[in-house]
């Protein structure tokens, strides 16, 4: 375990997870990254996505982020998320609910926050739906 990566997501409600993994391959604004033990220093934005968590013996968890930061420095990767969910229980159904009540709010958004959300909730949609 010592040539480890240790793994913090932090949502803004919880610690939602803290492991010790081989490897974590996050969906970054300009594109996923992998992230090893002894990564150069970094800090990306996160993009909506899907992060991999990969586990002693090539085990793979993964997780759907609406978005955030991620930061690595050393043997330490840490994602800071709006949004965390285990990605084997997103659904086409429900992902598509969303995705229609998001354009419903686009629709009758009236001012530019609201026209922001909802666009934003269109992108988080669209991505659950692919990863489906």
């Amino acid at each position: 375990m010592a040539d480890n990566l240790h793994i913090n997501i932090v949502t803004p409600s919880s610690l939602y997870l803290t492991d010790t993994v081989e490897m974590v391959v996050i969906p970054g604004e300009q594109g996923d990254f992998g992230v090893l033990k002894d990564h150069v220093p970094f800090i990306s934005m996160i993009r909506p996505g899907v992060i991999e968590i990969i586990k002693e013996k090539g085990a793979a968890t993964r997780l759907f982020v609406s978005d955030g930061y991620a930061e690595t420095h050393g043997d330490q990767c840490t994602i800071l998320a709006e949004h965390v969910e285990d990605a084997s229980g997103l659904t086409r159904e429900a992902a598509q609910k969303e995705l229609d009540a998001a354009r419903k709010s686009l629709e009758r958004a009236s001012g530019d926050a609201e026209r922001i959300k909802a666009e934003k909730a269109i992108t988080i949609a669209e991505t659950k739906l692919l990863v489906c």
